[in-house]
């Protein structure tokens, strides 16, 4: 599990890390049993960290600049400053940001 992926599950999620395959969530469940955690790497479990960080009070503003690059920025209802940061895909751009605001 790459370092990024490892850090958005515990510090962003709150899931356990058993192992490459095998995460816990908060209530003790298995998550993505046999399934890779990544979602530095696919949007469908990027999109998970973008609801959980919806929860928490932040919303997604995604796009693509004109070179490429994706940009992803969480701003907040109770008028915390916007955080963004940027990345060649969407959703290590969504990581990212989401580590800017909840990482340790």
């Amino acid at each position: 599990m790459d370092d990024i992926d490892e850090r958005v599950a515990i510090e962003v999620m709150g899931f356990t890390i058993i192992d490459d395959l095998h995460v816990k969530n908060e209530h003790g469940e298995y998550v993505f049993d046999g399934t890779p955690w990544q979602p530095s790497k696919r949007i469908d479990q990027a999109w998970m960290v973008v609801e959980q960080m919806k929860v928490d009070g932040w919303t997604l503003l995604l796009c693509q600049q004109r070179g490429g690059l994706w940009v992803a920025g969480f701003d907040n209802v109770d008028n915390d400053p916007k955080v963004s940061d940027d990345a060649e895909t969407a959703p290590m751009a969504i990581c990212l940001a989401s580590l800017k605001i909840k990482g340790d």
